[in-house]
């Protein structure tokens, strides 16, 4: 069963595609042996390897690219712009792919990304900014439209490395409807190996928050075996 998401919902998953795969610039030609589309996808978890509960998303943003979905995010602050920046500008990308999940209609979401660049050293360089920003933009907020403003509150999450580096933050998120304030609570984990970034975002309205670990474990495990094909 598929389900749609709900406002609230559809506005934290515009800013989960940001912090889960970077678009895709421009075509770059690529430095180090790459994963063909139809591998690029098989990095992204299915449904059943989430907590019970979870279905794809009808009308959410899956396969490549972020399907124009970060493009009516206004950043209200320059620590935002950089954020939006640096995730909508990262360049030497070869590839995206990405998979939204819902629980009770919208009370949660799991966005799954990944994202493949020229060279490892290019992954490197992503990264290191994702890391550098979580380090000195802790909190980003965005309009959305139709009086929607979303702020997002990052803090280091501890957990083991996965793949060859990872970032891994809790979020402490507000959605502002027309002054109807809505919190969710979460976490984004960013893995690299090689090439390629996998991500996964974690969004909850109500109900128990996803184990970041645990999906960070079988999303680093997808990755390597992706590129082990």
């Amino acid at each position: 069963m598929t389900y749609a998401l709900p406002r609230p919902a559809r506005a934290l998953a515009a800013t989960a595609v940001l912090v889960s795969a970077a678009t895709v610039a421009a075509a770059t030609p690529a430095q180090a042996a790459q994963l063909k589309p139809a591998q690029l996808e098989t990095v992204l978890l299915t449904a059943k390897e989430l907590p019970k509960g979870f279905s794809k998303a009808s009308g959410a943003v899956s396969g490549g690219g972020t399907g124009g979905v970060a493009d009516g995010l206004r950043p209200v602050d320059d620590c935002s712009k950089q954020w939006l920046d640096a995730e909508t500008g990262a360049t030497h990308v070869t590839g995206n792919a990405l998979a939204t999940f819902v629980r009770g209609g919208g009370a949660a979401t799991i966005v799954n990304g990944a994202t493949q660049f020229a060279s490892p050293a290019g992954a490197k360089a992503f990264l290191a900014v994702e890391r550098a920003l979580a380090k000195k933009c802790t909190t980003v907020s965005y309009e959305v439209g139709d009086g929607v403003t979303m702020t997002v509150r990052y803090k280091p999450l501890s957990m083991p490395r996965q793949g060859e580096e990872s970032l891994a933050l809790t979020t402490s998120t507000v959605v502002d409807d027309n002054g109807e304030k809505v919190p969710a609570r979460g976490a984004t984990v960013l893995i690299r190996r090689g090439p390629v970034v996998t991500s996964i975002n974690t969004t909850v309205f109500a109900g128990p928050v996803p184990s970041a670990q645990a999906l960070a474990v079988k999303a680093a495990a997808r990755l390597q075996k992706a590129l082990k094909r």
